[in-house]
């Protein structure tokens, strides 16, 4: 039995690594064929070569050659890997959606959202979607696709206040909430002013939340998910007269999801900024 090696780049143009899945499709379809006993990956000097194994006596090495980039050149015109750049998507739920939402269209392969990078990798059946599909799948959703990729805005001349304005709202509706309660206790009593310092710090606390479940209802996609539970909670708890509990629910949730976002923020700040100090040149973002 002979083998050959051929470095993997050749055979899957663009693939990032070798546990991408178009690499055990080109396994898949080589290793049936006549002659070819055994297929597999080495790793060797820092990069991936397909190492086949052959039977001489029923197929030749320059065979084995021809066939393995015509099979990869098959994969590489089914399959198609693309990157899109997102534009403030900053949770964990949002994320979900995307890929909830990206993976169920027809021809999707697979999809993972990589949230500090602001990034969407998707792959994808050629002849059963497009990349525009893919787009426009993510703008109905309510997120920006970034074309060309973001830009991070010189900090002078954005405010703290346009920067963390979820969070400033977050603070806010905690501080209406300790006035109102500390007045509650004082006095012992709950006056009409009262109350409305508890609203307020409801719609404070609440903005985004809502803002959000509106968005997906208006086109037609109705999430049950965390946010909506911790607004049903808040109302619940309004309902019942316990205007502090729910105000306080949705302060620790809201200074939470701020937190989230800001940390994320950061992340993609520091991410972008190290990608534009690198000496590399573009690279491409899919095939």
């Amino acid at each position: 039995m002979d083998r050959l090696r051929i470095d993997l780049p050749l055979l899957l143009p663009d693939v990032p690594d070798a546990r991408d899945a178009c690499v055990a499709r080109l396994q898949a379809l080589l290793t049936p064929r006549k002659g070819i006993v055994q297929t597999h990956i080495r790793e060797h000097d820092g990069t991936s070569e397909f190492c086949l194994h052959y039977d001489p006596a029923l197929i030749s090495g320059e065979e084995v050659r021809q066939l393995a980039h015509a099979v990869g050149a098959e994969v590489h015109a089914r399959v198609g890997h693309h990157v899109l750049a997102l534009r403030a998507v900053a949770g964990e739920d949002a994320g979900r959606r995307i890929e909830h939402t990206l993976g169920a269209i027809d021809g999707v392969l697979a999809v993972s959202v990589n949230l500090p990078a602001q990034r969407a990798r998707v792959e994808f059946d050629r002849e059963r979607v497009s990349i525009a599909q893919l787009e426009e799948a993510v703008r109905e959703l309510g997120f920006a696709i970034e074309v060309p990729p973001p830009v991070v805005p010189p900090v002078p001349l954005v405010s703290w206040y346009q920067r963390n304005r979820e969070l400033a709202w977050s603070l806010a509706a905690g501080a209406m909430l300790t006035a109102a309660f500390t007045a509650e206790r004082a006095t012992g009593i709950r006056t009409l002013w009262m109350l409305a310092v508890y609203a307020g710090s409801y719609v404070l606390g609440a903005y985004d939340l809502v803002r959000h479940s509106v968005a997906s209802m208006r086109r037609g996609r109705f999430v049950f998910d965390i946010d909506l539970l911790m607004l049903f909670a808040a109302v619940g708890a309004a309902i019942l007269g316990e205007w502090a509990e729910g105000a306080f629910l949705l302060f620790l949730f809201s200074l939470a999801h701020s937190l989230e976002h800001y940390a994320l923020g950061r992340a993609r700040v520091n991410q972008v900024s190290g990608r534009s100090g690198a000496s590399d040149g573009p690279r491409p973002a899919g095939h």
